[in-house]
């Protein structure tokens, strides 16, 4: 397990690091400001169950795409239903993905996302963390469903439940509202969704990827030196 939570860190450590490079630095002035805005409302509200901070975070990215950056018009022109599209791969297609993808993944999902994601849902949850085998079931269900509808590989990860866990989620009611309004926009802007997920502003995105992952960062490595995280529970009390 300390193998696990090793793997989580570096991982965590690149993506923080990616999340400043590629979105932050980059960014012109407006970026730098939106970024400023972003980590000053993180900050007021850390660990706040009654305002989280993500609510906050994503109401900001979305005011001001709807002001400066979302065209209106091409969003309207690809309004419109759509169902996905059934896909039958080939024999060559599911070779190529069992040699050239499934088996080298097999070892890095398993460090990377099963066990992380158990080991920190443990720590946050532990009267009702998910098990081991319902991790790999769903894993391998949603990736078995996936392909037949032209899907990309997917995997649980607990980046992700680092970072929803002070932002005020506790149960697993946000993945089904999210994912809800995933579906809702594939299926009537499906034409314009590109669009829709560009206009966002990648300096609050940006923030929000170093935040779950610093957040993972302080998971791992406490628990990689033996130390127990209450502190981190303790000033998510304190705040609320």
């Amino acid at each position: 397990m300390p193998v696990v939570r090793d793997i989580q860190f570096g991982l965590g450590l690149q993506l923080a690091f990616l999340a400043m490079r590629e979105f932050i630095v980059p960014a012109n002035a407006v970026g730098w400001l939106l970024a400023a805005v972003s980590f000053g409302l993180v900050t007021l509200l850390w660990g706040s169950r009654r305002w989280p901070a993500a609510i906050a975070l994503v109401s900001l990215g979305t005011a001001y795409a709807a002001l400066f950056t979302l065209h209106w018009q091409a969003l309207g022109t690809g309004a419109g239903s759509a169902l996905p599209k059934l896909h039958l791969p080939s024999q060559l297609d599911l070779l190529t993905g069992l040699v050239a993808l499934a088996v080298p993944q097999l070892p890095l999902s398993l460090a990377n996302s099963v066990l992380p994601t158990y080991r920190l849902a443990t720590d946050l949850f532990p009267d009702r963390a998910a098990s081991i085998r319902k991790l790999g079931l769903t894993y391998a269900m949603m990736n078995l469903v996936a392909p037949w509808f032209g899907g990309v590989p997917v995997y649980h990860g607990s980046g992700g439940l680092a970072g929803h866990h002070p932002s005020g989620a506790r149960l697993g009611l946000l993945v089904i509202i999210y994912g809800g309004l995933y579906v809702v926009v594939g299926l009537c802007l499906s034409r314009a969704f590109g669009i829709l997920v560009s206009a966002f502003p990648r300096a609050v995105l940006a923030h929000f990827l170093f935040q779950f992952q610093c957040r993972c960062l302080a998971h791992s490595r406490l628990r990689r030196l033996w130390i127990s995280p209450k502190w981190l529970h303790r000033s998510e009390l304190h705040t609320q």
